[in-house]
Formats: C-alpha cells, structure tokens, sequence
C-alpha cells in the first residue's frame, strides 16, 4: 500500500514537471499595471529605496505580491489606483493574428492598526489573444503584517483570482514572507535587507482554461506558478547630499522548474528630513524559460515618480498629524520581447504625516 502511495505521489510530480508551459509574461502578470513594481518594487526586499519607515514611494500595498513582510512598519494610512496598457507593435508577427491592445487596473489599500498592518490589492487584467496570452482575470490579495522586532518583519496574505475568458477556472492560496534589516553596514553597502518569501502556495489554474503557453502549440499550465521562492537582498549604495542610490536583487524558482532574476537600480533627491521626493530607477527581469523559448533579452524598465506635499488638516482640523499628507504621481515603461510594450501610470496616496521624533519621557511631571 505504501509503494503504490508513493508511486502516485511520484507520478503527479512528474506530471507537473514536464506541464510547465506558462504563457509569456505569466510569471510577471501581477506588476503589468503598477508603475512601481514595474520599474523595481517587484522585491522580496521592497526595491531598491526602501526603507524602515518607508519614506520612498517605491514600497506600495501592491508590493505584498511580492513579500507580505514589506508594510509591517507602515504608520500612515495608504490609497493606492494605477493602470497598464499593452501594446504589441508586432501582433502580426509570423503571419499570425493576435490583438495589438491589452490593459488592466490595479487598486491597493493599507491600514495600519495597533497590532499588525493590514492590506490588499486588487488587478483587473484583460490581455485575451495577444502574444503574450494572459487571458482576462480578477485576482485579490489581502496580507497581514507585522514587525517581530526592530529588525525582523514577517507577514502572510491569502488570495484568490477569478479568469475567464477562455474557460473558467479560479486560484486560491497564500503567500508566506518575512524581512530583516541587518544592524550594521556591510563595507560599502548601507542599510542592507534581505527578503524571503514563498508565493502562490495553493490552487494553480487547472486544464479548464485555455491560453497559449511559451510555445504556442499547447495550453498553458497555471500562472503565476504555484509554490514560487523568492530571496532577495537590497541595499543603498550612496549618499551624497541629498541625492541618494540603492538598489536591488532578487532569484525566484518557479515551480522549481524556472530560474526568473530580478534587479533595480534607483537615485533620488531627498528634502531635509531624508524623505526622497523624486526618483528614477531601471529594472531588469531575465526569465530563463521565456528567453529560451525567444532567445532575446527584454528591456530595461524605466521608473520616475514625485513626492507632492498636499494639505489634509480638514481631514482631523485638531490633530497636526494630518495638516499634511502626500500624493506620488508615478510612470513606467517597459519593451518586453520584440515590440511588445507595457506602459503604466498611477497615484499613491500616503495620509497624514510620518512620526519621525523620539518618545519624550517625563519624570515626576517635570519638577
């Protein structure tokens, strides 16, 4: 009894092993419409301006898609809308006939409570007959967080995604991660961190949704691919003045049947409390199944965003930690593969002001 167990179990292994033949962009369908995760926040390690207090506007509630560790040590509330197009310049490429345009939205929110960070975030994508044939989907992620101690963060998310289109099929799962910042320089890098995370632990997609995988000539196998590690490491580079640099590096193995390295690099211009209020950044994505399967190289992707001080004080007129909140307009653009182009643009909204002074403590009323 016990052999024919383990002869099953071995069986289905390899029955998922030789399946892997997601479509092209599967494994990234989840940063195609935040300008942020396009351009460099795609990181275990929150990218390559992070910081504890999050005072770069590359960390966003999207980024818990990547490590629901990254907003433990989030204090403001944070509103998160962003969009993506598709467009594919070579849709007739090979005398085939597959659509030029694809879009998708994408809503995040962030709450910070007492004893953990809660937050979500939400990707409508509808890319049905491209290239790159992601389908139509619904997928929403809801994260807890929460810091261990100074240095250690860890969070989980659960998560479920709806797509149709071709077929119906749903996933369900969740996301495991955790974040430590190291408590000493390493030589030249400053505030280093490393990130750990597993991602898609659950439901794939099933055979009952039809997409074109990596090789046209077959359907797909589910993506973002189940049960997916990620390790990542990030750290600043410079400080000059106020002009800043980091960046970041990330491996993941998806399904353990793909090798998929992630890295960003990023300046920016802080005011004088430290908090950057503009950046750039250029990311880099090599997946080794796409780029055999092409033998091509994408892009860099190209990031700019900006900090905007805006008045909120009617929000709470008698508490000063709203006189003012900050608005980060934000924009990317990547070529991925032969003329297939993703722009994205959106806004994040960080309420209310950081609390960046020390506790003061009084002895005897003062006396």
């Amino acid at each position: 009894m016990k052999k024919n167990l383990l002869l099953a179990a071995f069986m289905l292994t390899s029955a998922s092993l030789f399946a892997y033949n997601p479509p092209f962009g599967g494994e990234d369908m989840l940063r195609f419409t935040n300008p942020e995760l396009l351009s460099g926040s795609a990181s275990a390690s929150g990218g390559p301006l992070f910081n504890t207090f999050n005072k770069s506007p590359y960390t966003v509630p999207a980024s818990i898609v990547y490590n629901p560790a990254l907003t433990a040590k989030e204090q403001r509330s944070v509103l998160n809308l962003s969009a993506g197009l598709l467009y594919d310049s070579n849709s007739d490429a090979d005398a085939a006939s597959f659509d030029t345009f694809g879009w998708g939205v994408q809503a995040g929110l962030l709450i910070p409570t007492k004893y953990f960070v809660f937050s979500t975030s939400t990707q409508a994508l509808f890319a049905d007959d491209m290239r790159a044939d992601l389908g139509d989907s619904l997928v929403v992620h809801l994260g807890l967080s929460k810091d261990v101690t100074e240095n250690l963060f860890v969070g989980a998310n659960l998560y479920s995604g709806f797509y149709f289109a071709n077929g119906n099929d749903f996933t369900l799962g969740a996301d495991l991660g955790l974040l430590y910042l190291f408590k000493h320089n390493l030589g030249i890098l400053k505030n280093p961190r490393f990130g750990l995370a597993f991602l898609n632990i659950g439901k794939p997609l099933g055979d009952s949704y039809d997409v074109k995988g990596l090789d046209y000539s077959s359907d797909s196998s589910g993506f973002p691919s189940a049960f997916t590690p990620r390790i990542s490491f990030a750290s600043t580079l410079f400080n000059l003045g106020r002009l800043n640099g980091g960046f970041s590096g990330d491996l993941s193995f998806p399904t353990f049947q793909n090798f998929v390295f992630d890295t960003a690099f990023a300046v920016g211009i802080s005011n004088e409390s430290g908090t950057n209020i503009f950046s750039a950044s250029l990311g880099w994505n090599f997946n080794m199944k796409e780029y055999n399967e092409v033998d091509k190289l994408n892009w860099p992707s190209l990031g700019l965003n900006a900090r905007i001080i805006i008045s909120s004080k009617k929000i709470a007129s008698s508490n000063k930690d709203w006189e003012q909140s900050e608005i980060v307009p934000a924009a990317a653009w990547q070529n991925l593969y032969d003329g297939f182009h993703v722009f994205t643009g959106g806004a994040t909204l960080n309420l209310g002001q950081l609390d960046t002074a020390s506790p003061e403590i009084i002895l005897w009323d003062d006396k």
